[in-house]
């Protein structure tokens, strides 16, 4: 369930909402456990894969591309 709270903005004193996190932060690792689970693929290979992942989107950016991940932006 996603959670918002209104906070005021002071330079236009208009409310907007903010989204509110829950507990602690997904870590890497959790996220390349469940990715396996629901694949074919193991932890590990899974884990390398996201570690890899920012590096190579940045190598795009800096090219001046766009990246779209689909389903994420």
């Amino acid at each position: 369930m996603i959670f918002w709270k209104r906070v005021k903005q002071a330079i236009n004193d208009l409310w907007y909402p903010r989204s509110v996190t829950v507990g602690k932060p997904v870590e890497t690792q959790e996220l390349a456990n469940r990715i396996a689970r629901e694949s074919t693929v193991s932890p590990a290979d899974t884990h390398a894969v996201l570690r890899a992942l920012p590096n190579i989107m940045a190598d795009f950016m800096k090219e001046s591309r766009a990246v779209h991940f689909e389903g994420v932006g």
